[in-house]
Parts: C-alpha cells; structure tokens; sequence
C-alpha cells in the first residue's frame, strides 16, 4: 500500500513521501482541528490508552505541520 501511496505522492509532487502512517496522523489531526474531542479520536484509532493519542498530537504540533495539512485539504 505505501508503495503505491508514495508513486502517487510523486505523481503530484508532494514534498513529501505519502504513507499510510501520514494519512492517519493527517485523519486524526483533521478530525481535531474540527473540534471532535479527543477521546473519540483515540477509540477511531483504536488506540488502547489515551496517551497515545495525546502523543500522537505533541509529535505534530508544529506550524509547518499545520500548513502541510493546509496544503493538502
């Protein structure tokens, strides 16, 4: 899936390598700038302890994360 999620991130010329790891960092940080509360976002991602989720988020609170996801949408 990678393999070709980053063929086609190339394709249109993404900075970036897409990845699978990408779209659920990008899914989960769409979901909380629309203001869905945290917890949920942890349960969509199945993740078994809330910290995680909350770490998940420290890792991208940048601002050019931000206006990478910016791009994107």
């Amino acid at each position: 899936m990678n393999k070709y999620l980053k063929e086609i991130g190339n394709m249109i010329n993404l900075p970036f390598p897409l990845t699978t790891y990408f779209a659920r960092h990008t899914y989960a940080t769409v979901l909380k700038n629309s203001g869905a509360d945290v917890s949920k976002i942890s349960q969509a991602m199945a993740h078994t302890n809330l910290r995680t989720t909350q770490v998940y988020f420290k890792a991208f609170e940048d601002t050019t994360i931000d206006e990478m996801n910016e791009k994107l949408l």
